[in-house]
């Protein structure tokens, strides 16, 4: 049986991924990364604040097979 490995993410409400990438002036893919925490820069940990600040974002987890 393989091991399950848990990734934090933020999920966000529709629609406002696009309105994040406008707010923070970045592409909608870089707030994806920033989101799945894939990124990490100074601007990821602003996209994801925003996220969860402005937003209604909330802090989960991803299983995913290690």
């Amino acid at each position: 049986m393989k091991e399950k490995k848990r990734l934090p993410i933020i999920i966000t409400p529709f629609g406002s991924k696009q309105k994040i990438a406008k707010d923070v002036k970045v592409s909608r893919e870089f707030v994806n990364r920033s989101l799945s925490y894939t990124s990490n820069s100074e601007k990821a940990k602003k996209v994801r604040s925003i996220a969860l600040e402005k937003y209604g974002g909330v802090e989960s987890y991803k299983e995913v097979e290690a």
